[in-house]
């Protein structure tokens, strides 16, 4: 009986199609973004960000595997 019900629970009333879509539609918030090296102009990092919290360019100080050091990173746009 439980067995049941908890398969019951754990299913979902959604079509598969439309999971797919709030899916899409979640990742146009948080867009891929690669991060280059403001010294060497070196591509080292991908990552994401919420458009919606940070609008400007974001910039970190990462390591650059060119540079040998810790540098400034900065949004590629």
């Amino acid at each position: 009986e439980r067995t049941t019900h908890n398969r019951e629970v754990g299913s979902s009333s959604l079509p598969a199609a439309t999971k797919r879509k709030e899916k899409e539609m979640a990742s146009d918030k948080r867009p891929p973004l690669t991060m280059v090296c403001t010294v060497c102009k070196a591509q080292n990092y991908v990552t994401t960000k919420n458009k919606t919290n940070v609008p400007d360019r974001m910039e970190f100080k990462k390591y650059c595997s060119k540079c040998r050091k810790h540098v400034p990173h900065r949004e590629k746009r």
